[in-house]
């Protein structure tokens, strides 16, 4: 059980990284997000 823990506050705290380093990128992704490919999930191949 201790290691399921570990494991759950290992990934909010990578969770939390990730969304740290992504801030400068937060409005290239707005705008690449627009694109109707994306939302197609043409580019998600």
């Amino acid at each position: 059980m201790r290691h399921i823990d570990y494991l759950d506050e290992e990934i909010e705290r990578l969770d939390e990284e990730i969304k740290n380093r992504m801030l400068p990128f937060e409005e290239d992704l707005a705008l690449w997000i627009r694109f109707p490919e994306w939302e197609e999930g043409l580019l998600n191949r």
